[in-house]
């Protein structure tokens, strides 16, 4: 079985240290793909312990195979469309609002992709 997931928890951790928060009680959530035998499954995590270690290396371990999977899919589309760069997509911020990846993100800015379905 694999796991990945796309979350990122660090911002619970800005969320608890934000002056006038006191009030708000905040449940953590986590949503994370698993893959066994070829299925595809979304575990979604609520109320868990944001500072348990092996937790928080497994989330930063997918996180950067997104990553990876996301610089690769650039580099691979440079060759076909030029108005695509690596280093600009490298410098990329998105608004974590728009949700999905940061590479989808990115190519729906430069005007390549307007919706996506997962087959």
């Amino acid at each position: 079985m694999s796991f990945w997931c796309h979350a990122i928890i660090d911002v619970y951790t800005e969320i608890e240290n934000t002056d006038g928060i006191d009030d708000i009680k905040i449940i953590p959530g986590v949503e994370i793909t698993a893959n066994m035998d070829g299925v595809s499954y979304h575990l979604l995590a609520y109320a868990f312990d944001m500072h348990n270690k092996p937790l928080r290396d497994l989330l930063k371990h997918n996180k950067n195979i997104y990553a990876d999977m996301g610089n690769s899919l650039i580099a691979n589309m440079v060759k076909d469309y030029h108005c695509l760069s690596v280093e600009e997509y490298q410098l990329y911020r998105r608004n974590r609002k728009n949700g999905g990846w940061d590479s989808i993100d990115y190519l729906r800015r430069k005007g390549l992709v307007r919706d996506w379905k997962v087959i």
